[in-house]
């Protein structure tokens, strides 16, 4: 779903977000075994919504290529 800022829904998803982070956060830091899930929790990144597009879309034609040309088709092996 795009974004739309400034939006209320939007930000309501984003604190619901990030709460539920700080729970997840807050389970991991307790008990020590899980030192750089912890620290990416204390400050979450990833890609842009526009570069997750990117990255999904490749990922798309890149099966499609593949099955295209024969390499690779899940429907079929699974009937072989």
């Amino acid at each position: 779903m795009p974004t739309r800022p400034g939006h209320p829904a939007d930000q309501a998803d984003a604190a619901t977000l990030m709460s539920a982070l700080s729970t997840v956060h807050d389970l991991a830091a307790a008990t020590g075994r899980l030192p750089h899930l912890t620290s990416w929790l204390a400050q979450p990144s990833g890609p842009s919504p526009d570069e997750q597009f990117s990255l999904g879309l490749g990922f798309l034609l890149d099966g499609i290529a593949r099955c295209l040309a024969g390499t690779e088709n899940p429907a079929r092996s699974a009937h072989s």
